[in-house]
């Protein structure tokens, strides 16, 4: 990506364009880049990366990687926000295998609670995230069954993640 944006400044500084084109331009390339990628993939084994990956070295990590024991990937769609998305769903997911459920959701819902005011002291709008953390929220709260007796399983984190921007 970084290659197409320079050289496409490049081209656009040579040839005059309005710096516009070149942004648009750059955005369509990335747009058609994940098109067939959910927001959040379902598990796979990691192993299905050498059939996508033909290069020694890649080989080479994947080889690594299951030698100490990553031995399924689950891909996100990298479109800016996949790293907050895929670290959103795995603090989630992770509290599905906690010894102590109960425990475990009590304590990241406390870890949630003391975001808010780093939130605040920051000048954060609220209206830029309150949303995004009631909703956060509530899919922690509903692992061990929220009030309103909705339940948080995996498969509906799943499609929770996958279904975004449809909320």
């Amino acid at each position: 990506m970084h290659k197409i944006c320079t050289n496409e400044i490049w081209y656009a500084w040579k040839f005059d364009f309005p710096p516009i084109t070149c942004l648009l331009s750059s955005q369509a390339l990335f747009n058609e880049s994940i098109v067939d990628r959910p927001l959040v993939d379902m598990v796979i084994p990691i192993s299905e990366l050498r059939d996508e990956y033909k290069k020694p070295k890649f080989i080479e990590q994947i080889d690594w990687l299951e030698e100490h024991g990553f031995h399924s990937i689950r891909r996100t769609r990298g479109d800016g926000d996949c790293f907050y998305r895929s670290f959103g769903f795995a603090f989630v997911e992770r509290l599905f295998h906690a010894v102590d459920t109960h425990e475990a959701v009590r304590r990241a819902i406390e870890v949630l609670d003391a975001t808010l005011p780093m939130f605040n002291a920051m000048a954060f709008d609220a209206i830029s995230y309150e949303d995004s953390y009631n909703i956060f929220k509530e899919l922690i709260r509903d692992i061990v069954g929220g009030d309103d007796g909705k339940i948080t399983t995996e498969d509906s984190l799943v499609k929770t993640f996958q279904d975004l921007y449809g909320m």
